[in-house]
């Protein structure tokens, strides 16, 4: 199921955070909770957090878009679709 980030989430998103881009967990949390803010942070948590993907609003010449920052996939779930229905949800999501 693909939904928005809640901080009780983010153990989870940090450890993910973790597995694929090596960084401290205190370094992920503080991204997702000031950079991004938990509302702009997508997590597919079919089996547990297994992808995730921020998806900061911007504007660009005028028009509203999305920056897409940190997206992952655990390695034992890639191939799957898992990131295309993120983008897809948070594509749907931020055009609203």
């Amino acid at each position: 199921m693909v939904r928005t980030a809640t901080d009780q989430d983010l153990p989870a998103l940090s450890a993910l955070w973790q597995q694929v881009f090596g960084d401290e967990p205190a370094y992920s949390a503080r991204v997702m909770r000031e950079f991004a803010g938990l509302d702009n942070v997508y997590l597919d948590d079919e089996d547990g957090v297994s992808a995730m993907l921020t998806a900061i609003p911007v504007q660009l010449s005028g028009r509203p878009g999305a920056y897409f920052y940190a997206a992952a996939t655990a390695p034992d779930k890639r191939g799957q679709g898992r990131m295309t229905a993120l983008l897809s949800h948070a594509r749907n999501a931020q055009m609203q």
